[in-house]
């Protein structure tokens, strides 16, 4: 074999073999230091190492551009990817070696492949079954609901926040929206908890800057803002929480603390969205907008997690939950103890959901503990044998 010819096949195989060693079969946390700047990255995943080394070479580029496609599209799997990659490259040049054409390995794994799917077919077990199955296993309850909670978001909008600083057995999935508050507006989320709560939601910026394409002259943007300044002293008294998907200038701000009114921005408009479903809410662009055919009703607002007092030492927020009855909305709170590590935790939680994901979409699950594996190497080693055991024959046919 001309070596030269298929450098770049055994670059692909080394390096594909060198990043499956270093992950190791567990995927431990690992740092990765750079030897220019001294930063360093904790990695546990095929995905963050590739996209963390500095590869030069195409070879490197096109094994982190395949493993990032992949991650992308399904946001799984890629481990697996990166297996196929180096035992089929190692493959590949094994056979090249022996001076079988490339053509023929081709067809040929690729016959393999669609055997071994098709052969794996028998294994699968129905999602019912697996619910009914995890009925009858005796765990702790907590865990038993967050399985049933991932299992039932589908339809939903999930959002996700993080909590930096407490222990990872804080994440959680929790119905409803889990944001974090200051102290100034802790302080008057305390006033509305355990309450029926109106709510308006305005999808834009509540600041003397922003204005709608229609609004072409500034004399219109203030015209606005003072009715919005307005409508606000009409909310005097009323338990109201406002979401705003953009900016606030904080002289409206202190405006609404004076009333009473909690205002939360930076919301996404999935968030507006599912309160306006639930809620009969309107969404709106300036408050100028609100009236009451606008305001929906029926919220309610919590602290969430263990109490306020044991929340306040995390950078003097307070982290609050806001339901409504029948809402189709949830959030990833995600926790760690050190900042380091809050990546891997988004990714290993994201890397479950999509899996509950892909099986709820099939209807169907893999057992684990390599079963799939072995029914694959097993069936595999059996179709070589009876090509060794054709080939035989039709060698000793010839000589006849």
């Amino acid at each position: 074999m001309n070596r030269k010819r298929h450098l770049g096949l055994q670059q692909l195989s080394s390096l594909a073999s060198v990043v499956k060693t270093f992950l190791g079969p567990i995927k431990s946390s690992k740092f990765i230091v750079d030897k220019r700047t001294y930063g360093s990255v904790l990695i546990c995943s095929v995905v963050r190492l590739l996209e963390s080394l500095d590869s030069n070479n195409t070879v490197g580029q096109l094994l982190n551009d395949t493993i990032q496609a992949q991650n992308k599209e399904y946001k799984t799997g890629t481990t697996t990817l990166l297996f196929l990659v180096s035992a089929w490259s190692s493959a590949v040049l094994e056979c090249l070696e022996q001076g079988v054409p490339l053509s023929i390995i081709v067809t040929l794994m690729s016959e393999g492949l669609n055997s071994c799917i098709e052969q794996v077919q028998c294994l699968t077990i129905s999602i019912q079954d697996v619910t009914q199955k995890l009925d009858d296993i005796p765990m702790k309850c907590n865990k038993k609901v967050l399985i049933r909670i991932c299992f039932g978001t589908t339809g939903r909008q999930i959002i996700e926040t993080k909590t930096l600083g407490m222990s990872e057995s804080y994440s959680c999935v929790c119905p409803g929206y889990v944001m974090s508050l200051c102290p100034e507006k802790a302080a008057i989320a305390k006033q509305l908890q355990d309450r029926p709560l109106d709510i308006v939601l305005i999808a834009g910026d509540l600041t003397d800057t922003y204005r709608h394409l229609g609004f072409n002259r500034s004399q219109n943007v203030r015209m606005v803002l003072e009715s919005g300044n307005k409508r606000i002293a009409q909310f005097r008294g009323k338990m109201l929480v406002t979401y705003v998907q953009g900016n606030i200038c904080e002289s409206l701000e202190e405006k609404c603390f004076l009333h009473n009114i909690l205002i939360i921005n930076q919301v996404t408009h999935a968030v507006l969205q599912a309160f306006s479903n639930i809620t009969g809410a309107e969404i709106v662009t300036y408050l100028a907008q609100v009236n009451e055919h606008c305001v929906g009703k029926d919220v309610y607002l919590n602290y969430w997690g263990t109490g306020e007092s044991s929340w306040r030492e995390l950078d003097s927020r307070v982290p609050i939950v806001i339901t409504a009855k029948g809402i189709h909305l949830v959030t990833v709170v995600l926790s760690s103890p050190i900042l380091s590590k809050m990546q891997a935790t988004e990714d290993n939680f994201w890397t479950c959901a999509y899996c509950v994901h892909h099986a709820l979409l099939d209807n169907a699950v893999f057992p684990g503990s390599g079963v799939v594996e072995l029914l694959c190497l097993s069936y595999l080693e059996k179709l070589g044998k009876e090509v060794k055991s054709s080939t035989k024959e039709f060698h000793t046919d010839n000589q006849k």
